[in-house]
C-alpha cells in the first residue's frame, strides 16, 4: 500500500492509498486543466511515498506525472509550517523547529546583545518562543529534548550564565515554565478544544483517540504521558472547566524547593551587583566566582 502526499504551488494537497490511485487522481487533475485552461506546474510539485514497515520497495520506479511532466519524489517536504516525511514521524519537524529557534536567539542576542538581560529576555520570549505546530507533536519523541536544550542554552547566555548552569534553576530565575511543561501545556489545550469542539466528527474521534485508541493513537499517547508527568485524570479533560496551566504551574511550584528558591534569590542579587556594583563590597573576580559556584554546585 502507498500513500501518495502531493503538494502544489497553491499549497492543493491529494491524497491516495496507492499508487494506481495516484494515477487516477492525478489525470483527473490533467482532465480539470484541459477544460477550464489551468496548466499545473510539476517542478514546484512534489510526491512522498508513504510504505509499509517494513518495506524496501523502490520508489524510483513509480512514475507520477502532471501535465506531461513528470513530478519528483522526495523524502520529506514543508507543507503548511511543517514537515512532511515518509516516516510520518516528528523529528523532522521538531528539528526544523529547533535550528528556526537557533537563528532567533543568534539574532535577538546579536542586536540587541548590549542590553540589560531582563529586556533581553523579553526579547528571546516575544520573538523566540514559536512552537507553531507543537501541539502535533508526540511529547515522546526524543528530539523535543534538543528544542528544551537549545532553549536552556539561550536562556544561559541572555543571563551570561555558566555553561554548565544547572536546568532547575533556569525556570525560577526567568519565573517561567520549562519548556517542555510549556510544550504539553500547548498539547493539552488542544486536545481540550478537539474533546470539546462543536464539530461532532472532530469531538468524536478525539474522545474514541483518548477512551479506546490510547498509544494507538497520537492524543491517546500524549493524554496518558500528561498523565503521568502532571498525575491528572485523563476523564477530567472532557470537563469545559478543565485547566492545564493551572495543573502544570501547581506542579512547577510544588517542585520549587525553598532552598533552591534561596540560591536563585541569592544569584538574583550578584547579577545585580555584576552590573551596577555600588552597593557591592565584592570585586568582580568575587560575584563571578559566587555565581559560578551557585549555578554550578
Amino acid at each position: 500500500m502507498f500513500s501518495g502526499v502531493l503538494a502544489y504551488a497553491d499549497d492543493v494537497v491529494l491524497l491516495a492509498p496507492s499508487a494506481g490511485a495516484m494515477r487516477n487522481m492525478l489525470l483527473l487533475c490533467d482532465d480539470f486543466a484541459n477544460e477550464f485552461s489551468v496548466k499545473f506546474n510539476a517542478s514546484k510539485s512534489k510526491c512522498i511515498v508513504v510504505q509499509p514497515r517494513p518495506s524496501h520497495l523502490p520508489t524510483e520506479s513509480l512514475g507520477f506525472h502532471i501535465g506531461g511532466n513528470r513530478i519528483e519524489i522526495v523524502a520529506q517536504w514543508p507543507h503548511l509550517g511543517h514537515m512532511v516525511t515518509n516516516k510520518c514521524d516528528d523529528d523532522a519537524d521538531i528539528m526544523d523547529r529547533r535550528n528556526s529557534m537557533v537563528g532567533q536567539i543568534n539574532n535577538v542576542l546579536c542586536y540587541f546583545g548590549k542590553l540589560p538581560a531582563a529586556v533581553k529576555l523579553k526579547l528571546m520570549y516575544a520573538y523566540c518562543s514559536c512552537f507553531y505546530g507543537c501541539e502535533l507533536w508526540d511529547l515522546s519523541n526524543g528530539c523535543i529534548n534538543n528544542v528544551c536544550v537549545t532553549w536552556r542554552k539561550g536562556l544561559r547566555r541572555v543571563w551570561g550564565l555558566p555553561y554548565n548552569t544547572h536546568n532547575d534553576l533556569l525556570p525560577v530565575l526567568c519565573n517561567t515554565l520549562p519548556v517542555v511543561d510549556v510544550i504539553c501545556k500547548r498539547v493539552l489545550s488542544f486536545v481540550h478544544t478537539c474533546v470539546n469542539s462543536d464539530s461532532v466528527i472532530v469531538s468524536y474521534m478525539s474522545r474514541y483517540a483518548l477512551l479506546h485508541g490510547r498509544m494507538s493513537s497520537p492524543l491517546g499517547r500524549n493524554a496518558l504521558y500528561c498523565r503521568l508527568r502532571y498525575g491528572l485524570d485523563v476523564s477530567s479533560i472532557f470537563s469545559h472547566q478543565f485547566n492545564p496551566g493551572r495543573i502544570i504551574w501547581k506542579r512547577h511550584m510544588y517542585n520549587i524547593s525553598p532552598e533552591l528558591q534561596i540560591r536563585v534569590e541569592v544569584l538574583k542579587d550578584m547579577l545585580v551587583y555584576r552590573v551596577d556594583k555600588r552597593q557591592c563590597i565584592l570585586t568582580n573576580d568575587e560575584i563571578e566566582s559566587v555565581i559560578r559556584l551557585i549555578c554550578t554546585e
